[in-house]
């Protein structure tokens, strides 16, 4: 294992607790919805137990990211590599903008493209439906090929012709 003690540690991080917590209840979560047929809630369960294992874990890590082979003091932390404080306000100030565009973006979808996918509903004209022409189409192909099966005969041997 490349960190033993990592497990160790999470046992005294109460945000490890929440994180498992998280998992639990989505776990469960998603499997009534499968049972149930409940497709919202089974993708929602789905959703909250990767946030819980990303919290969980994340948690786990904090403050040390990445240990050092060599010596403790090369060890990459949280605090020693974070950027400047300059950067971290010019962050705060573009985050919450994009994070709204983000949203506004993901309901734009969920609206467009919202329920079961249909061919016949989602297909933007692009694709041609299998639909009866297609089919007899098809049909037609099938049974010219059978009648030529049919009508296939064996080559003639050829008269005349001597090996060497």
């Amino acid at each position: 294992m490349v960190r033993p003690d990592l497990f160790q540690q999470a046992i005294y991080k109460p945000v490890c607790w929440l994180g498992l917590v998280i998992v639990i209840v989505s776990v469960i979560t998603l499997i009534a919805g499968l049972k149930t047929r409940r497709e919202m809630r089974a993708f929602v369960g789905s959703n909250g137990v990767l946030v819980g294992v990303l919290a969980t874990g994340a948690a786990a890590l904090f403050p040390v990211m990445l240990h050092s082979t060599l010596a403790t003091g090369n060890s990459l932390t949280a605090y020693s590599v974070a950027s400047n404080r300059n950067a971290l306000v010019l962050a705060s100030i573009w985050w919450p903008v994009a994070f709204v565009l983000a949203v506004v973006y993901f309901v734009f979808i969920s609206r467009r493209y919202s329920g079961k996918a249909s061919v016949r509903r989602d297909n933007q004209g692009y694709y041609e439906l299998e639909g009866e022409t297609n089919m007899k189409e098809q049909q037609h192909a099938l049974s010219s090929s059978v009648e030529d099966l049919a009508a296939w005969q064996p080559p003639k041997p050829c008269v005349g012709l001597r090996p060497k």
